[in-house]
């Protein structure tokens, strides 16, 4: 199975992903990942390059060495 990983900005884009898209790709075989950036606050959005530099490297840290324990 084909994994993707979607970083969003915010809790709207999401949740699209998880109801919206992930039916439609998981039929072609490709699984949808979506990982938040938001700031923590009701408005949504990420707060900074920095802040969301850090968390998208965070990210992908950890995703790589799911992927190498497998």
């Amino acid at each position: 199975m084909i994994r993707v990983h979607i970083f969003c900005e915010g809790a709207t884009e999401e949740t699209f992903v998880k109801r919206v898209l992930f039916s439609y790709f998981i039929e072609l075989g490709i699984s949808l990942n979506a990982i938040g950036l938001s700031n923590g606050s009701q408005k949504g959005g990420i707060s900074t390059y920095g802040k969301s530099n850090l968390k998208l490297k965070g990210s992908v840290k950890k995703t790589l060495l799911r992927g190498l324990q497998r």
